[in-house]
């Protein structure tokens, strides 16, 4: 997928500046450094967006977190990395704090030690640094803070592993550190076989902390070549000093179970992504006594979930990998009974992944990631609305025509676009009627051509609002009932309006919004059945974009009802249809077509 960056560009033409308007939602990517990624996303109170993540030079393969603050629009405000020589420095999980940022970040302990240690690292909001520290004890060969916690005391809490010494398998190890850094307590969590790692921990609804971890880990060779991994999933319940009040361990004895990150709602129920033997996408829903409700592991997506949390509307959101089709970064939509509502796929011709999100108080989600390409892999950020998907803000457009036989009864035709009614969290339209009757709202595409009928001859103010998730866009016009003149406002110029459609025949168009197919049904509303011009001749269908370029044709036959043509190819958008049989147009509509 091609990434546009819009900007606030001055272009001195024939003595004039033209600006270009900044978009909404946006796909970016940033070269912080030869290799980097977006690991947390933090919203400030003036609007921007801070990013935490990890960058690395080439060929010496030394990592430096780095700290970005973006405007709302996705243009760099700053940039800080913090470097330390020789010691390759990486940033596991951030978190916000009462002065700024804490990051759990795994670092060697000096220029010469072999592995790394967990430490805390504090930024300001501006991306100063504060201080880093070890986190823990500087007898463990090799930790990590795989998450981090700000706690109630203004401290911070970090799961993870550990490793004793050089022979060591990985161990649960969480550690509590107060508010200046130093350690509270630490806790080597040792009950199980082989490798294990906490990934996740979250605040306990009755104090104490939920924290999700693998265990049982090992690595095996296949009789047939590759390698096998086993584990199960574990859900610690753990009280303010580490002890463990109880335990629940998932999918004992079946195959390799890799928990990624998990969240809770309001009601007590958890939500757990991961994956099973590597690329099957796991999601599973816990009540409120930490049993399975259900667990699905996708059906035929191929991938692994990096992050989940609650939507403002009550379901969940997941970003994460997708394999299916090269590697690419999806984002998709979960209900709480399990329903994929629907998945969004990002990327180009390179590797990408999405880490990360961030859901705005508007619904609007923030996602990132890493862009990896030939020579480089940059930080990946994508901004969406509420439907997942990297689109213009909708574009409210309509024309009237007063009925010839009886004036009162005005035809208005809908030409707004990206509102994407017919679609899962898809928008709507209001129709303000300028006659003191009640508004009219419609939450689908098919009511494209609407009549109104009026008390009185008179000249009125109509007013058209589209809406789709918290972007609005309304136009007015004024008519007059008893000219017969019609007219079109909020349509781009060079795609003039057409007649109203006459007579009996209509056409289904589904899906609508298409993603890869687009059928096109022709139906008839006579009681005899006939379709098209005195039942005969082919029909001719045409797509256009909006600035009324043919996109592609096709033709259904004379006889033939049903036709299926492929739309993968077309860029993401809405287009005009029209379907002709000899010399007359049967249908015309829109449809959108989305990823």
């Amino acid at each position: 997928m091609q990434k546009i960056i819009f900007l606030f560009t001055a272009l001195l033409l024939q003595g004039y500046y033209i600006l270009e308007a900044q978009q909404k939602y946006f796909e970016r990517t940033y070269l912080v450094q030869d290799i980097s990624d977006a690991r947390n996303f933090f919203l400030n109170q003036d609007g921007s967006y801070t990013v935490i993540g990890n960058s690395m030079s080439v060929p010496n393969l030394i990592g430096a977190p780095f700290y970005m603050r973006l405007n709302e629009f996705g243009d760099t405000l700053s940039l800080k990395k913090y470097m330390y020589t020789n010691r390759n420095t990486t940033i596991w999980d951030a978190v916000e704090t009462q002065n700024g940022y804490a990051l759990a970040i795994c670092q060697p302990q000096t220029d010469t030690s072999v592995g790394c240690n967990a430490h805390l690292m504090r930024l300001s909001y501006t991306g100063e640094l504060l201080n880093l520290s070890l986190a823990g004890s500087d007898t463990i060969y090799q930790s990590w803070g795989r998450s981090i916690l700000h706690t109630l005391d203004n401290g911070y809490i970090m799961a993870g592993l550990i490793i004793p010494d050089t022979s060591s398998h990985n161990k649960l190890y969480i550690v509590k550190l107060n508010v200046d850094g130093s350690m509270d307590w630490e806790k080597i969590y040792d009950y199980f076989a082989y490798h294990n790692m906490f990934m996740d921990i979250l605040p306990a609804t009755d104090g104490g902390y939920y924290v999700l971890g693998t265990i049982g880990r090992w690595q095996i060779a296949l009789p047939f070549g590759g390698w096998e991994y086993l584990g199960d999933i574990l859900i610690y319940k753990i009280d303010d000093l580490g002890n463990v009040e109880w335990e629940e361990i998932y999918f004992v004895d079946e195959e390799f179970e890799a928990p990624i990150s998990f969240c809770q709602f309001e009601d007590g129920q958890i939500f757990l992504a991961g994956a099973r033997n590597l690329y099957n996408e796991l999601i599973m829903k816990l009540d409120t006594s930490f049993n399975i409700v259900w667990s699905s592991f996708a059906g035929e997506d191929v991938g692994q979930p990096s992050y989940i949390t609650p939507t403002l509307d009550g379901n969940i959101l997941i970003s994460g990998v997708s394999f299916v089709g090269g590697t690419n970064g999806y984002v998709s939509k979960v209900s709480p009974n399990g329903n994929i509502l629907w998945k969004r796929i990002y990327g180009d011709a390179g590797h990408d992944y999405f880490y990360t999100h961030l859901i705005l108080p508007d619904g609007s989600i923030l996602i990132g990631g890493r862009n990896d390409m030939s020579s480089s892999a940059e930080v990946y950020v994508v901004k969406t609305n509420c439907m997942g998907l990297v689109t213009p803000l909708p574009q409210a457009s309509f024309s009237w025509q007063a009925n010839e036989p009886n004036p009162l009864a005005v035809q208005f035709n809908n030409f707004s676009q990206y509102v994407y009614a017919d679609s899962i969290d898809g928008g709507k339209y209001i129709w303000e009627w300028g006659d003191g009757s009640p508004s009219t709202t419609f939450t689908s595409e098919s009511f494209s051509e609407v009549f109104h009928y009026y008390p009185s001859p008179g000249t009125y103010t109509v007013t058209l609002t589209a809406i789709v998730c918290q972007d609005t866009s309304s136009i007015q016009a004024t008519i007059e009932t008893l000219s017969g003149a019609g007219g079109t406002v909020g349509l781009p110029p060079d795609i003039p309006p057409t007649d109203p459609l006459k007579g009996e025949k209509t056409m289904l168009v589904y899906p609508n919004p298409a993603t890869n197919t687009l059928t096109f049904q022709q139906v008839s509303k006579s009681p005899s059945g006939d379709l098209g011009v005195n039942g005969a001749g082919d029909l001719e269908i045409k797509l256009h974009t909006l600035t009324g370029q043919t996109a592609l044709q096709t033709t259904l036959a004379a006889g033939e009802t049903v036709k299926t043509i492929s739309v993968a190819h077309l860029p993401v958008g809405m287009y005009l249809y029209v379907a002709e049989q000899a010399g007359s147009v049967l249908a015309r509509g829109k449809v959108a077509v989305v990823r």
